[in-house]
C-alpha cells in the first residue's frame, strides 16, 4: 500500500508507514515518481508473499502451482479415468491439467 496524502508531517508520514504503508507520498506529486514508486514497490515484492496457504493447500500464482496432484490422482481413480486416454481430466504437461467437456 503506498499512501497519497495532503498531510506531510514527519508525525503523519511515519504514523502512515507505522501502520504498514510500503511508501508515503504527499501531494502535490508527479505522476512520474508516482509511476517509479510503484514499481520500486513492486520490485520488492517476493515470491513468498504472494504464496497462499490454506490449510494443506498451497497457491503459488507466479509459478501457476496448486498443491493439487494428489487430489487429481484420487479424483481420476474415483471417476475410473485413465491417464493415457482420458475421459473426464487430461493432464497437460507444464502447466497442470483441463476438464474435458466432452465436446
Amino acid at each position: 500500500m503506498i499512501i497519497l496524502s495532503a498531510r506531510s508531517t514527519e508525525t503523519d508520514k511515519v504514523r502512515g508507514l507505522d501502520l504498514g504503508a510500503e511508501d508515503y507520498v504527499t501531494k502535490p506529486f508527479r505522476v512520474r515518481e508516482l509511476k517509479a514508486r510503484i514499481n520500486a514497490a513492486l520490485r520488492r515484492v517476493t515470491p513468498q508473499a504472494l504464496r497462499i496457504t490454506i490449510g494443506d493447500l498451497v497457491l503459488e500464482p507466479d509459478n501457476r502451482a496448486l498443491t493439487v496432484d494428489f487430489h487429481i490422482r484420487s479424483l481420476l481413480k474415483k471417476l475410473n479415468d485413465d491417464a493415457q486416454s482420458p475421459r473426464f481430466i487430461q493432464t497437460v504437461h507444464g502447466s497442470g491439467y483441463r476438464l474435458l467437456t466432452g465436446e
